[in-house]
């Protein structure tokens, strides 16, 4: 694999599993057994802002959403489980860098899995789409990126810096309690060093709103399942070389956040988090018992 190759995939590992961890690990375990079972609720209303469905499309939305997620539970929260459980025997010692890499490496192989079972059926749907349903998809992705552009483009750059500080410090406060003096310094320090991303982050958004139209104008063609399978799996494809860089060298930034606050964890910060992972060890585990007992009893878990 090749360097550039590599950071690529590092850079878009680290987004992913930020992601997971943020969306998984802010809210509580028995909250998230709730959540999963809305799902597909979750998932329609955030498509909706997008795509007006006709009735037969709705439908078969809905079995495409239902039959994803039953599939996603009952073959990959156990792969969640086991990962956390690996994590979790990893921060019991100091972390390294490459040892961060590889979970990350992990992380993308997770990611990716579920977005191969996605893509096929995504690219059966958006193949019905007509004319009108693809220029309105159109108009709302640009809609939403300008949404995006103006809320981040009109504020000052030290607000912002304030306000990534006070996100980062309440989320680790979920994990570890109320952070030191010390480790405020850390995500200081490290917030600081962030290269000013917003402008070609939200051009990469632009860019990929507008491939995406265009393959979906094409979308009769014998490319198009192709095209909308790399945009999908891999949008970092569109990413000009300078971005690239500047996202690489924010991930190493990131992971330094992440080796030196593992280092100034207290025994009770470190008892926290355990304890943390050990609710969602338990949740995953409890989710995939349910799917494989609903599945030996040709149950239709959503």
């Amino acid at each position: 694999m090749s360097v550039n190759s590599r950071q690529r995939k590092t850079s878009a590992s680290f987004c992913k599993i930020a992601l997971l961890v943020v969306l998984v690990l802010s809210l509580g375990a028995c909250t998230a057994k709730v959540s999963y079972r809305f799902l597909d609720w979750i998932i329609a209303w955030s498509v909706d802002d997008y795509i007006d469905w006709n009735n037969q499309q709705q439908q078969q939305f809905d079995r495409v959403v239902a039959d994803l997620l039953t599939w996603h539970q009952r073959t990959q929260l156990k792969r969640y489980s086991e990962f956390l459980a690996q994590l979790q025997r990893d921060l019991s010692e100091p972390l390294s860098r490459e040892l961060l890499t590889a979970r990350m490496d992990e992380a993308e192989q997770l990611w990716t899995v579920t977005i191969r079972e996605v893509a096929p059926q995504a690219v059966t749907l958006l193949m019905t789409l007509s004319d009108e349903q693809v220029n309105e998809l159109g108009e709302n992705l640009a809609k939403s990126t300008d949404k995006i552009s103006k809320r981040y483009s009109s504020t000052d750059p030290q607000k912002l810096d304030r306000k990534r500080i006070k996100s980062v410090e309440k989320m680790m406060a979920r994990f570890i309690g109320k952070l030191n003096s010390e480790q405020k310094e850390i995500v200081e320090q490290w917030s600081l060093r962030l290269e000013d991303s917003r402008e070609p982050w939200i051009q990469s958004r632009k860019q990929w709103a507008v491939e995406f139209v265009r393959a979906l104008q094409g979308r009769q063609g014998t490319a198009f399942p192709g095209r909308v399978y790399t945009l999908m799996v891999q949008p970092q494809s569109l990413w000009s070389e300078d971005y690239t860089v500047l996202v690489d060298n924010n991930v190493s930034h990131g992971i330094d956040l992440v080796l030196s606050l593992q280092a100034s964890l207290t025994d009770k910060q470190q008892q926290r988090l355990n304890d943390y992972i050990d609710e969602w060890i338990e949740a995953f585990d409890q989710l995939s018992v349910q799917a494989e007992e609903a599945r030996l009893g040709g149950i239709q878990l959503l």
